[in-house]
């Protein structure tokens, strides 16, 4: 709970600072990884990220910042996205999300209202990114290693899987797409086409 009476969720490997002196005049926070946030009304709400800033008056919405990249996804309200310059990449509005490359690739879709920050509720989700981004997350949430040398980890896929089940993840991320995998040990994963 932020001192304003909003609130946050962070996710595995994420970091979040504020400067609690001047908490009052700013609402501004550092954002490294991933969180959601519920923001109450007033001045203005900045997340400052690596890869850009995300200013917001009062809502729902989360931020990815992972990998040279930003992902933006508003429930509620209005969220501005942009570069630390300024430079507004996009507005979004309820059940819109954009995501920013690294090569200032920018994509934008909607969502339907039942979607959310699921990762809140344990479950990853992922909408056309490499397999590459999600192996990490799966890497990041069950802290293991996956070699994935013999596999085409650039293919675009949208898929998620549920925390706290290891097994099941690898299944419900791989099986569709004809990639086995072997557990080494408790720690050491290696996929095989």
């Amino acid at each position: 709970i932020l001192p304003d009476g909003s609130t946050f969720v962070l996710n595995a490997e994420s970091v979040l600072t504020y400067n609690l002196d001047i908490w009052e005049n700013t609402r501004t926070l550092n954002l490294e990884g991933e969180a959601f946030f519920e923001v109450k009304k007033g001045s203005k709400f900045t997340v400052n990220t690596p890869h850009g800033l995300v200013g917001v008056l009062g809502t729902k919405f989360n931020v990815r910042a992972r990998n040279n990249t930003l992902e933006v996804n508003c429930q509620s309200g209005k969220v501005v996205v942009s570069d630390q310059d300024g430079n507004v990449f996009g507005e979004l509005i309820a059940n819109e999300a954009i995501r920013i490359s690294e090569n200032e690739t920018i994509e934008s879709w909607k969502t339907s209202p039942a979607e959310k920050a699921s990762w809140v509720d344990g479950i990853c989700s992922f909408k056309n990114v490499s397999l590459a981004v999600v192996l990490e997350e799966l890497v990041r949430q069950y802290k293991v290693n996956v070699e994935a040398k013999n596999v085409d980890a650039k293919i675009k896929i949208s898929t998620s899987f549920q925390k706290g089940n290891l097994e099941l993840s690898l299944k419900t991320i791989l099986t569709p797409l004809g990639i086995s995998y072997e557990k080494v040990d408790n720690q050491n994963i290696v996929l095989k086409k």
